[in-house]
């Protein structure tokens, strides 16, 4: 998806782009696996989504969808020094998944909400009206620090 990208920015500025050293490793990895395993894994998706899509979230209805609340079970700080992507759980599934397996939307505010596919604007719409409720900010400042410290 991004090779034409990668491609032309290579032309442009004579060097690849930055490529986050977990992110290159997935690449790598990705690039090891055989036809019939992508096909195996390409089956397994379309499985999860089949299932999920018909029976967990499966409406359309903007003022009565279904809300998926994603608990994330990861108790560390996006700055926090991880282990090199080798020693990483990289394999199986995440719950973390569910979004971007079955092309619905899903936000994180700081908790991961999903909700059924063409109810991006109503999930939006409801989580503007229930931040200010429980006193979440709904935007950050510029500057040295995101909120009024």
């Amino acid at each position: 998806m991004t090779s034409g990208f990668r491609k032309d920015y290579k032309v442009k500025f004579k060097h690849k782009p930055y490529v986050s050293p977990p992110t290159q490793w997935i690449w790598d990895h990705g690039s090891s696996v055989a036809p019939k395993r992508r096909e195996q894994a390409q089956e397994e998706v379309e499985a999860h989504n089949e299932f999920f899509l018909s029976h967990i979230i499966h409406d359309q209805d903007p003022e009565a969808s279904t809300l998926m609340i994603v608990p994330r079970y990861y108790d560390g700080h996006r700055d926090d020094n991880l282990p090199v992507p080798l020693k990483r759980e990289y394999y199986g599934f995440d719950s973390n998944l569910h979004a971007s397996l079955s092309g619905v939307p899903n936000i994180v505010v700081p908790i991961s909400i999903i909700s059924a596919k063409g109810t991006d604007l109503a999930l939006i719409k409801l989580l503007l009206e229930f931040l200010p409720i429980y006193g979440v900010n709904s935007s950050v400042l510029t500057g040295k620090t995101a909120f009024e410290v």
